[in-house]
């Protein structure tokens, strides 16, 4: 069964570029939903900027990648594929397996205007955890931090109430931004998510497996210094002595790290300026990759130009596929054969 949905954003119509998620399950949700585009484009020289949400550095998963690609050219092939990595380990699999990648990691497509420190604001909380009431988010690691303030997303096709009634049990003692007087879930905006952050000191990243981790960026965007774990993904990519603490995976650790880093005080604006130099390095990689594309096929654009009429916050949004072809309506007569 072909999802009825997709994640995808077009850099550009002519010629055809689109950015979309990769997921977890790759051969299912990325190159199956994306099954109309694919078929519209047969004919046609396209390329394909894929964002990884998940770790993906092992050997035989970068493989199954490099396999479904080839399978996919085979038959479309004018098709191209470039993976946006958010780690250098993840960078270096995916070149040993001749695969076309690019060191720009995920977290620089937020936007910095949406998330940002407010000044004057009452701090409440010494800490915030922004995760998904998923056992990989490891709550039970913020245990024993006092003054703790939670945030979440639950998706009602994916998401175990069970689960998140389990983790909500476990972690009574916090209070949880998502919950108002009427103890319903409420899913919070960025303004909301934003405002919330602000009223925080210090923002909690305890994963051991995920991805970039967006929430680890809004932290920093907002100007919490960060307690982690180890972790793999890549969220650490953004991670310096200014705005963040590793810590061992333990209760006791946590603590500690949200302790010491309390101490050092930093002003939120510091800790958000230590990151954006960074934001705008990876944007320049994935601007870069998007005009070589335009250079090889002699368009006579500047994709920094277009930059500021593209962004918006993640690039990423779910169309339906009666969407997304009514989008192909953009092309030039005549270009599609």
């Amino acid at each position: 069964m072909v999802p009825a949905w997709a994640s995808c954003h077009w850099l550009s119509t002519a010629p055809p570029i689109l950015l979309t998620a990769y997921w977890l399950n790759e051969q299912y949700w990325t190159m199956y939903s994306l099954k109309p585009v694919f078929q519209h484009l047969r004919r046609r020289a396209a390329y394909f900027i894929y964002v990884w949400y998940w770790h993906i550095a092992q050997g035989e998963r970068v493989r199954t990648v490099r396999r479904i690609e080839q399978t996919h050219r085979r038959r479309h092939p004018g098709h191209h594929f470039i993976h946006l990595c958010n780690s250098l380990q993840q960078l270096e699999a995916f070149r040993h397996e001749g695969l076309t990648a690019v060191f720009s990691h995920h977290n620089c497509l937020l936007d910095e205007t949406m998330y940002f420190p407010i000044h004057g604001i009452t701090k409440r909380f010494n800490a915030v955890y922004n995760a998904r009431f998923k056992r990989y988010k490891r709550h039970e690691l913020a245990a024993r931090v006092d003054s703790l303030a939670l945030i979440y997303a639950m998706h009602p096709n994916v998401d175990n109430p069970e689960e998140v009634a389990a983790i909500r049990r476990e972690m009574a003692h916090a209070h949880f931004f998502n919950h108002r007087n009427d103890d319903s879930y409420q899913a919070l905006n960025a303004g909301e998510v934003c405002r919330c952050l602000n009223e925080c000191r210090v923002g909690l990243c305890l994963s051991a497996v995920e991805g970039g981790m967006f929430a680890s960026m809004e932290y920093l965007l907002c100007g919490l210094p960060i307690v982690s774990t180890e972790s793999l993904g890549g969220r650490d990519v953004f991670f310096n002595q200014v705005n963040a603490l590793l810590v061992d995976s333990t209760p006791d650790a946590v603590r500690a790290g949200m302790e010491s880093i309390l101490q050092r005080d930093t002003p939120p604006d510091v800790v958000r300026e230590s990151v954006m130099g960074r934001i705008h390095e990876h944007r320049r990689r994935l601007q870069a990759t998007v005009q070589a594309i335009y250079d090889q096929e002699n368009v006579a654009r500047r994709f920094t130009d277009e930059w500021p009429h593209l962004f918006y916050n993640r690039l990423h949004r779910f169309y339906t596929h009666d969407t997304i072809l009514r989008q192909l309506e953009q092309f030039p007569p005549g270009s599609m054969e």
